[in-house]
């Protein structure tokens, strides 16, 4: 019997790692981000045509032991990874891709930008949150906009947490209030 189960169990593993490596492919079927686990989790852009280099997106220091969330826009030249970073808690990338194959990552996270402007323009602190997280909401092709939200909650569980809609405008390189 225990021979029985330890060859189940032992099966079972390459099975479980196995279904947890994913595949997003862009709209017009240009690339596609595979991910797979090792360590941590790797992401890497492949060109299905070849015209271009495989892009690593997930390198270390910016690796996890969780898969990322990858939302492409409609024109293929925009990549937003949406991270978990820990428990209640992510982190956002914007990657750009040229037409020439070239794949380059804004230095900045995403959220650190959303948290930046939001100290600026209405007080809020993101030392005053915990479980802060951002999220996807659409590609706005016309207005050159990334729209996405940003929560937190309070470190005092009594007061209201936070949740503003936001937007990166990718031809100012700015965020925006919606």
């Amino acid at each position: 019997m225990r021979r029985w189960l330890l060859a189940r169990a032992v099966l079972w593993i390459p099975l479980v790692c196995a279904a947890a490596d994913d595949a997003t492919q862009s709209p017009k079927g240009s690339y596609i981000i595979t991910q797979t686990l090792g360590e941590k989790w790797n992401a890497t852009l492949h060109f299905v045509d070849g015209s271009g280099v495989d892009a690593p997106l997930a390198v270390d220091p910016d690796q996890y032991p969780w898969a990322g969330s990858y939302y492409i826009s409609p024109d293929e030249h925009w990549i937003m990874r949406v991270q978990k970073t820990g428990s209640g808690e992510n982190c956002a990338f914007l990657y750009r891709v040229e037409p020439n194959g070239r794949v380059s990552r804004m230095e900045q996270h995403l959220d650190d930008l959303a948290f930046r402007f939001l100290a600026t323009k209405a007080g809020i602190a993101r030392k005053d949150f915990y479980h802060t997280g951002i999220a996807f909401v659409s590609w706005d092709m016309p207005k050159h906009l990334l729209k996405f939200t940003v929560s937190g909650s309070r470190l005092n569980e009594r007061a209201k947490g936070i949740e503003r809609q936001l937007a990166y405008d990718w031809e100012k390189h700015v965020i925006v209030s919606l």
